[in-house]
């Protein structure tokens, strides 16, 4: 009797152990349709055991896997089958799990096709009320975080379309052991983790007349989606500024006003730059936000001119600007606490370490920066959110 390719053995084990389902594929011991029934199991996946009420063993027969009357009823539904070559169905009920299993049999033609071999294979599907009340539950589940990751997403703004010499990260504040949603469209399908993917970090790129890019960043006090509709508010608004054509100190100031007004938004952090891509100036200003880094030739500097108090923490507050001169080559790193505080080092220790991150990759592009600078600075413990913007400057 010919067995199916032993070559194919590990890609059919791959994909079986993905089906939420029991399959089985069985071949008779003996082609001559005289001799007595016996079927030997040449496939199937752990679901099965569960499903079909199967042990483990590929290559045993229902007989050496089951008692002798189940045996003897799996054996005459396979026979009926390699015999007629139609599929039957037939329901079970399995006392030991509660469940009632619907068996599907239908006849499998050898895969090369060369001496007309048959198969029998068995699919074994859960069809007990209760398994269709989860089915429509996790339905339901999977319909709302698509629709929460896809609003989330649209607050946050778009990360794809950027100049080719900015790169934009977004790291979630999800608990360690607790799996990411990964969100419709991506590699890994649509999960049933967190569904909050969003909090109260941002970051922005405008572009704006003049051979200008506003560049963005900013941290709403929280972290909970009340802190992510908060953010959604402010960078919206700061957007609406910049396209407007106000400088960053004019932006600060106007949003000064609109966080006195908007619940959720006091003390937000923000850092608004835009640079001049063709010459390097760069104008900037600071609500209480952590510094920009700017790194060249070897080394590093902080932008820290242009520092004032977080939004609305100060009323009728001055916003002053301040600029700089980046020479061609140079990185630019924009940032959210996310990515240097800890609990257990001090936040110029961050920092540090991630300057020298910059310093040491001048040869990435910025897309790999952006990645290299979120494995080599790894979430916090508490887990916080962290944005990033990476900016070269190629005139």
């Amino acid at each position: 009797m010919t067995t199916p390719p032993a070559q194919d053995g590990a890609l059919d084990r791959a994909a079986l152990e993905q089906l939420p389902y029991g399959f089985g594929l069985a071949e008779r011991t003996s082609s001559d349709p005289d001799a007595p029934a016996e079927f030997r199991l040449v496939r199937f996946n752990t679901a099965s055991a569960v499903r079909a009420g199967l042990g483990a063993g590929e290559g045993r027969t229902h007989r050496e896997l089951m008692s002798e009357a189940e045996a003897r009823e799996w054996t005459l539904m396979c026979e009926q089958v390699w015999r007629t070559g139609e599929t039957t169905r037939r329901t079970r009920h399995l006392p030991a799990g509660d469940l009632d299993i619907e068996i599907t049999a239908y006849p499998v033609a050898h895969p090369d096709g060369a001496d007309g071999t048959r198969y029998v294979g068995v699919l074994a599907a859960d069809v007990s009320p209760r398994a269709a009340e989860q089915a429509t539950r996790e339905r339901e589940q999977r319909r709302l975080a698509e629709v929460a990751i896809t609003l989330q997403h649209a607050i946050l703004g778009p990360t794809d379309g950027l100049p080719a010499q900015v790169a934009a990260r977004y790291r979630p504040a999800v608990p360690q052991g607790e799996p990411a949603f990964t969100g419709p469209g991506h590699p890994g399908g649509v999960g049933l983790g967190p569904v909050l993917q969003v909090g109260g970090d941002f970051h922005d790129v405008v572009a704006l007349p003049g051979d200008r890019c506003a560049l963005l960043v900013g941290d709403v006090v929280g972290k909970d989606l009340a802190a992510a509709a908060v953010m959604g508010q402010l960078r919206s608004a700061a957007r609406v500024l910049l396209l407007q054509d106000n400088g960053p100190a004019a932006v600060l100031t106007a949003l000064d006003t609109f966080a006195e007004r908007l619940p959720g938004a006091l003390c937000t952090t923000v850092l608004c730059l835009v640079v001049h891509t063709g010459t390097g100036h760069v104008d900037y200003a600071s609500a209480g936000h952590l510094p920009a880094l700017c790194a060249h030739d070897g080394g590093y500097r902080e932008l820290a001119d242009g520092l004032g108090p977080p939004l609305a923490a100060v009323p009728g507050a001055v916003r002053n600007p301040a600029s700089a001169l980046i020479p061609p080559g140079a990185t630019l790193l924009r940032y959210t606490d996310g990515l240097v505080e800890r609990r257990d080092r001090d936040r110029d220790e961050g920092i540090t370490r991630a300057g020298e991150v910059l310093v040491s990759s001048t040869e990435a592009d910025v897309e790999e920066l952006a990645d290299l600078l979120l494995r080599e600075l790894p979430p916090a413990v508490p887990p916080d959110d962290t944005a990033l913007l990476v900016y070269r400057h190629r005139p």
